[in-house]
């Protein structure tokens, strides 16, 4: 199934996690603490919560 997405996007490969938050904790972990990061205010109602703390 993976490689079907990936070909929607024109990609070599995709991953798929359960949430939006799984995503974003997958995606920061490769991040050092004390990191900087921008993101856009208009974000969903957990993630804002996740990123102002």
């Amino acid at each position: 199934m993976d490689q079907k997405y990936a070909a929607l996007e024109k990609a070599d490969y995709t991953l798929m996690t359960s949430s939006g938050i799984a995503a974003l904790v997958l995606l920061f972990s490769g991040f050092s603490s004390g990191s900087r990061i921008v993101v856009v205010r208009d974000l969903y109602g957990g993630r804002f919560r996740w990123f102002n703390e």
